[in-house]
């Protein structure tokens, strides 16, 4: 299991899984590209070899940081798991949007916070936290099997709805 931050320790009062079809890869890439770097295999065991695979790598890495950040707006994450790229996965079994169907990658995650109903507003109980992530700009065209015509978090729409987050009970 690996952590990005909080520990063994932590004691969450409530625990949350994210299911995204937007690649979320913690690769652990964290600068530009630079030449003088040789060929290296990052966190998520790919081989990053040129400037294509370091670009992709860090892309990655962005989304997920993009994930922590939006959290980190409203509660500290803790206990996080790292997300899994979960491949072939019958999207019927998902809260994705109803135009995607079909056999496609699924990157999970999960993690805890310390006070419970954080994210509650008037519109549920994840109201406030699918708010802050909606139209959160991303980067496409990386392990997706989706296509995603405006690259963005899609917490709101129905039909296009890309990320979501549920409580474990």
């Amino acid at each position: 299991m690996d952590r990005t931050h909080g520990s063994a320790e932590d004691i969450s009062k409530e625990l949350y899984v994210g299911c995204s079809l937007v690649d979320i890869t913690r690769t652990g890439v964290l600068a530009p590209y630079k030449s003088d770097v040789s060929t290296f295999v990052d966190s998520a065991k790919q081989i990053v070899n040129d400037e294509s695979a370091w670009t992709r790598s860090r892309s990655q890495q962005t989304n997920w940081e993009t994930i922590i950040q939006v959290i980190s707006i409203r509660t500290q994450p803790m206990s996080i798991r790292t997300p899994k790229l979960h491949p072939n996965v019958d999207l019927d079994a998902h809260q994705f949007g109803s135009l995607f169907t079909g056999l496609h990658n699924v990157w999970i995650f999960s993690f805890g916070v310390e006070h419970r109903s954080i994210f509650a507003n008037k519109a549920g109980y994840f109201g406030s936290l699918f708010d802050d992530m909606h139209n959160i700009p991303v980067v496409t065209d990386l392990l997706e099997t989706i296509e995603i015509n405006i690259p963005v978090f899609n917490t709101l729409d129905e039909s296009l709805r890309n990320l979501y987050i549920y409580k474990l009970d």
